[in-house]
């Protein structure tokens, strides 16, 4: 996974689909292990703060409307703008209270909030009222 996170920003900073194949072992050993975590950490918040910054500017529309959006329908605009890793479902489901955090700027309960739409009954997210 560290390797797959690190390959998928490239030099230039920017997000790439990576392939699921297996890692060399040799080049991790190359390194020390604080150094790989350290290494994977910043290519993980890299690929994180890349994917806020687009679906920042692709669904302020709908989330500041007054009914916002579904919940799930976040997290798969998350998604997309992910590269093919591990876990890629796990992984923008729990990164969607960070970002409505970071678009919002505060909290849930603050600043946004998750709700249960009264006509289709499922979990919205929204601006908090």
């Amino acid at each position: 996974m560290a390797q797959a996170v690190r390959d998928a920003v490239t030099s230039t900073g920017r997000i790439q689909a990576v392939s699921r194949t297996p890692v060399d072992k040799r080049e991790e050993l190359e390194l020390e292990p604080e150094q790989i975590l350290e290494s994977a950490a910043d290519a993980k918040l890299t690929m994180e703060n890349q994917a806020i910054a687009a679906l920042r500017a692709n669904t302020m529309a709908k989330l500041t409307s007054e009914d916002g959006m579904p919940w799930y329908g976040f997290q798969l605009a998350l998604k997309g703008y992910l590269p093919e890793i591990d876990d890629r479902d796990q992984f923008a489901f729990n990164l969607v209270p960070r970002t409505l955090s970071e678009i919002f700027g505060g909290p849930q309960n603050v600043a946004w909030e998750a709700y249960t739409h009264p006509r289709t009954r499922k979990r919205w997210v929204r601006r908090k009222r």
